[in-house]
């Protein structure tokens, strides 16, 4: 008795688009949601050290490494939006892009108020 065929299943990637460039917007994406992530962590935890304790040890390295996690994935998210917006045939929505921008530049402008605010 012959099997029955499967129906053919659906391509992953849009058609006309390289795999290589959704790899890389996906990379983008999940680069931009970790440095998010890594911002509010450590926004928060220097909140903390501010206004409650601050002395308290493990906040204060938990704030530091979060400050490091989020300045390694902000300056990543940079390099890969200008690779995704220069790269994708069909270019990523404004908003998505400006939010990138905004959490790669958020860092590094938080330790230069954080150096010259004491």
């Amino acid at each position: 008795m012959p099997r029955a065929k499967r129906p053919a299943r659906p391509p992953l990637t849009p058609p006309g688009e390289p795999r290589n460039i959704t790899l890389l917007t996906s990379l983008w994406m999940l680069s931009l949601l970790t440095a998010l992530a890594c911002e509010s962590v450590a926004g928060a935890a220097q909140f903390y050290l501010r206004q409650a304790d601050a002395e308290a040890l493990p906040v204060m390295a938990l704030a530091g490494m979060m400050t490091l996690a989020s300045l390694v994935t902000a300056t990543l998210t940079l390099a890969l939006t200008a690779a995704v917006c220069k790269l994708r045939p069909v270019r990523p929505p404004l908003v998505l892009v400006v939010v990138a921008i905004l959490a790669g530049i958020m860092p590094w402008l938080a330790m230069l108020i954080l150096r010259f605010a004491g």
